[in-house]
């Protein structure tokens, strides 16, 4: 396996993960934009495993996985473009209109079904002839549709999509969100057109390819001509990933909605025309903080030692969406350095009463809700800046009952 291959599934893998994160992401509810980036990321990460069985010769030990990334890439620029409309105006489900922007792939499906129910044996002879002759891949037509035509329209497709998802973003105005998530919305946006150059790239990395088909310039070695465009849709797929994990907090997407505890009930941006959507107006959320704040001062929750944010959302009645971002942007903190926060003030409560002279430091910080002294440690460091031990001795009391 060379360095090219090695690209190719470090994207994958990378997309992979980010694909699992945000499907799986601990203690949250998964919101919509967030379904359609994951599935995005499968999308992309599957044509790209196809494209290196092909060019790799690996698509002969699985030739019934011949051709399945075909329809699915004409999936790929309807769904980024929905995920970049939803995270815009923050929508909560697919409309009824958006089923339109499947045509194309089930006509691309319905194009190869005859392929795709071909005999074992007669497939894996043409994948034989393909692996023998990559060109083949591209010029023998293997359903209803020329080749040649198929490549026009995913072109076509991509172009105009893409086009959707540049104006979706440049005409959007900050002031909708409120001055006082402006950073927020900052990080966002900048998002979003990190991921719309990485789509550009894509397209034009697409384009590449299908010019090299044309001018016959496989007769090169596939290692310096065949393997490009695909690394750069890898490195494409490999950037956004990257930055989604090093960037997470753009994933709570922009400020639009605004709770109010008393209505129990939230703005739904769906209801709201392109005209009065610059009037909503995000409020100060101190009503939240009084009440996130009450919650754990009367009720200590973090005394739970698994207590995630739904639990919290569930007591307070705020989602867990809205909690998640308040903490984030109001108490500046992630919500485990926020409910560790109140733990390691918790232990030092009970130090000053004198716990110490009937339990140990590891007894008091499990009673203070940590699951182990290894990530008490961990978190008192974070939170005081320095260790526990360390602590003891800038603390005379501290100190006084422990030697008791």
């Amino acid at each position: 396996m060379g360095f090219p291959e090695l690209i190719f599934i470090g994207g994958i893998f990378c997309s992979l993960i980010t694909a699992y994160i945000l499907f799986f992401r601990n203690g949250l509810d998964v919101i919509f934009s967030d379904i359609l980036l994951g599935i995005l990321l499968i999308l992309m990460s599957w044509c790209s495993l196809a494209y290196l069985l092909i060019i790799s010769g690996w698509i002969y030990q699985v030739p019934y996985l011949y051709k399945t990334a075909a329809p699915l890439n004409f999936l790929i620029p309807p769904i980024a473009f929905l995920y970049v409309r939803s995270v815009i105006y923050n929508e909560k489900k697919i409309r009824k209109t958006d089923l339109f922007h499947l045509i194309p792939f089930i006509l691309i499906f319905i194009n190869y079904f005859s392929f795709y129910s071909m005999p074992f044996i007669e497939k894996q002879k043409l994948v034989e002839s393909v692996v023998n002759n990559l060109k083949l891949n591209y010029e023998t037509n293997d359903g209803l549709i020329s080749e040649n035509y198929r490549y026009i329209l995913g072109i076509f497709q991509g172009i105009v999509y893409l086009i959707l998802q540049w104006k979706t973003i440049l005409d959007f105005k900050q002031e909708k969100t409120g001055s006082k998530f402006i950073h927020q919305t900052t990080e966002v946006i900048k998002w979003l057109k990190v991921y719309n150059w990485c789509s550009t790239i894509s397209i034009f990395g697409y384009l590449i390819l299908i010019l090299l088909v044309k001018i016959g310039l496989f007769e090169f070695g596939k290692d310096q001509i065949i393997l490009l465009p695909g690394i750069i849709l890898s490195a494409s797929y490999f950037l956004i990933a990257s930055y989604l994990l090093l960037h997470p907090m753009v994933l709570f997407g922009l400020p639009y909605l605004n709770y109010t505890k008393k209505e129990h009930s939230k703005i739904d941006i769906n209801n709201y025309s392109e005209q009065n959507i610059a009037e909503i107006n995000i409020e100060e959320f101190e009503n939240e903080i009084k009440e996130i704040t009450n919650y754990f001062e009367k009720e200590l929750p973090f005394l739970k030692p698994n207590i995630t944010i739904n639990d919290i959302a569930v007591a307070t009645n705020i989602p867990s969406r809205e909690l998640s971002f308040i903490i984030n942007q109001c108490f500046q903190k992630r919500f485990t350095d926020f409910v560790n926060q109140y733990r390691i003030n918790y232990f030092i409560k009970q130090i000053q009463k004198g716990e110490l002279v009937d339990y140990k430091i590891s007894t008091i910080a499990l009673k203070a809700g940590f699951t182990s002294k290894s990530t008490f440690n961990r978190a008192f460091k974070k939170e005081k800046g320095c260790t526990p031990s360390e602590f003891e001795n800038s603390f005379p009391n501290f100190k006084e009952v422990q030697s008791n």
